[in-house]
């Protein structure tokens, strides 16, 4: 599973590229190319390919099923009362 998250998040990479070639053209008439490439791969390509990586290899894991043991619970339940030590009954 780990070979089919690479696979889909170099896709994803490559076609995020493409996608922003305009995006760094525009950048680059006012930063220069080298900035708008350095700010592009580090602000929007290298964080969509871990983004896409983590959630393909998380819908890929496999979970392991729990089980659950139920156990039985005590309960203390507590009755604030002032001087009434005739009116309380013990059970």
């Amino acid at each position: 599973m780990f070979l089919v998250s690479v696979i889909i998040s170099l896709f994803y990479f490559i076609l995020s590229i493409f996608i922003n070639i305009n995006w760094i053209h525009d950048i680059s008439c006012y930063l220069g190319y080298p900035l708008a490439i350095y700010l592009v791969v580090f602000i929007a390509l290298i964080p969509g390919f871990i983004y896409v990586f983590m959630f393909i290899s998380l819908l890929c894991e496999k979970k392991e099923e729990k089980n659950c043991v139920k156990k039985a619970c005590d309960v203390t339940v507590l009755i604030p009362v002032y001087n009434a030590k005739s009116s309380i009954c013990r059970r």
